[in-house]
């Protein structure tokens, strides 16, 4: 039998030592995730793509999954652009499942 393919990129953060890290990082392109060093107890990290954003028939999907006590935010590198396409259409798709006492924060900049 083989094994099924994920359709997803996802992120989970999960509490290590009093920090927040990442202790998933699977993407699936055009989808990048950057985790960066920090000072604190939170975990940061930036969504970007290859290239200068998305062109016809690109499709994210994102599932983020914070564990118990976490703390995670989420944000991008500046304006996703989507380029104009003649038939498929782009698309985007973020679900995230928080668990207690978890605190995440997604800062997204406009699409244009």
């Amino acid at each position: 039998m083989a094994a099924m393919q994920r359709v997803f990129s996802e992120i989970e953060f999960s509490k290590t030592q009093g920090t927040t890290v990442v202790t998933n990082n699977y993407c699936i392109p055009p989808l990048k995730i950057i985790n960066t060093a920090s000072h604190s107890s939170a975990c940061f990290c930036f969504l970007t793509n290859y290239g200068a954003g998305f062109v016809e028939g690109d499709a994210v999907s994102l599932k983020i999954k914070a564990g118990e006590n976490t703390q995670s935010v989420i944000t991008t590198q500046g304006n996703t652009r989507v380029y104009k396409s003649e038939g498929k259409v782009c698309s985007q798709t973020i679900e995230a499942t928080l668990n207690d006492h978890s605190f995440h924060v997604f800062l997204n900049d406009p699409l244009v």
